[in-house]
Parts: C-alpha cells; structure tokens; sequence
C-alpha cells in the first residue's frame, strides 16, 4: 500500500511530493499534487532538527510545529512510523 505525500517547507515556500510506501518515500518530484492523501508543514530550521534526531517527531507534531493533514487510516500508520523514533 502506499499513499501520495506532500510535504512543504514554510519559510522558503518550497515544496515536493513523493509516495509514502514500504521502501520509503520513493518518486520524489517538485511537481505540485493537489490530491495528495498526506500533507505535512514544517520550517526548514524544524525540519533539520527532526532528520538530525534533535527534536523527536512526535513532540514536533503535538506542539504544532509540524502540522499533518491526512485521513484517520493514514494518521495510524503515521503514528505506528513515529513511534520507532
């Protein structure tokens, strides 16, 4: 199964999508998709702080400082994926 994943970058505007699947996030392109089933936001200075492992996922999510939009099945797979880091 895989899903469609927007992910944007707030402070530059800057924006990519890619399919969430097992392997990963695969077929990444800048290309914009407005279908996409899981959106997420975050500043790059938040973002480079959860892929060094500085501030943890979950704590990001719950504080607002990365905002996800997707349906309640995808939000339970997201939430089995951050409880692994």
């Amino acid at each position: 199964m895989s899903n469609v994943v927007s992910p944007a970058l707030t402070d530059p505007g800057a924006s990519w999508s890619g399919r969430l699947c097992d392997e990963g996030l695969v077929d990444s392109t800048t290309a914009s998709v407005p279908k996409a089933q899981i959106r997420c936001a975050v500043s790059s200075d938040d973002l480079l702080a959860l892929v060094a492992g500085k501030q943890p996922i979950p704590s990001a999510w719950a504080t607002g400082r990365l905002r996800i939009q997707a349906g309640p099945r995808d939000m339970l797979r997201l939430t089995s994926l951050f409880s692994i880091y």
